[in-house]
């Protein structure tokens, strides 16, 4: 009798689908930080925050744009750099130099002038230190927003560039005002910065003279497209 060979045929188990496992959303997704901020998430990934990556941006989201605004209205010069004696004294309190029957026009209640000497309330309306002294004062960084920065200048010899504001960036001039009115009335100026927008810059400025009407005033610098009327 012959022999028969009986063949079992297993049928493969189909392998399971394998899923690859989605990373856990956080609340950085999709990115709620904004002008190019990074968003870190918290431990839990419920909550986060935004790392603003430009100077020229703050608060939560990184929504509001800090400008260059300038007034000197805190009555000190806390972040500026001063060079030599003139703006030892400063800001001026009041419109200092009426007391001389020629009004600065200055904006709110404290002003750069370098003839001044009235750096408090609490001292004598009128007082003076002259025109001898000189320097420079360079305020803090920031940030060019806008196409206009605006100032108030007066003072400065005539035809001389001794008294002037200036705007640097990476420690060069690109622009600069020179007063030469021999006035202590204090005219609104601007600078067309259209060309520079995103630009960190610096205000300078400058009392070079020693001379008669050897100083300078100076006021509410800002950032147009930032700053009210």
């Amino acid at each position: 009798m012959g022999t028969r060979t009986i063949r079992t045929f297993l049928k493969k188990k189909k392998a399971a689908p394998t899923h690859a496992l989605s990373p856990k959303k956080t609340a950085c997704d999709p990115n709620p930080c904004l002008n190019g901020s990074v968003c870190s998430p918290s431990a839990d990934g419920r909550n986060f925050t935004c790392n603003c990556t430009s100077p020229a941006y703050f608060g939560r989201y990184c929504q509001g744009r800090i400008c260059a605004n300038f007034d000197f209205e805190e009555g000190n010069l806390t972040g500026w750099i001063q060079e030599g004696t003139a703006f030892k004294n400063q800001p001026t309190y009041g419109d200092n130099s009426d007391a001389r029957g020629k009004p600065s026009k200055l904006h709110g209640n404290w002003y750069i002038g370098t003839f001044e000497n009235r750096p408090s309330p609490l001292y004598p309306v009128g007082g003076q230190q002259g025109d001898v002294p000189t320097g420079k004062l360079t305020s803090p960084s920031f940030v060019i927003q806008g196409p206009t920065l605006k100032f108030l200048i007066g003072g400065g010899a005539r035809n001389t560039n001794f008294q002037r504001a200036e705007l640097l960036i990476g420690g060069i001039v690109v622009v600069n005002e020179t007063t030469s009115t021999g006035n202590e009335e204090m005219i609104e100026k601007n600078w067309n910065v259209s060309e520079l927008i995103g630009k960190t810059a610096r205000l300078r400025v400058v009392d070079d003279g020693d001379g008669k009407w050897g100083h300078i005033n100076f006021d509410y610098f800002r950032d147009e497209t930032c700053a009210g009327p």
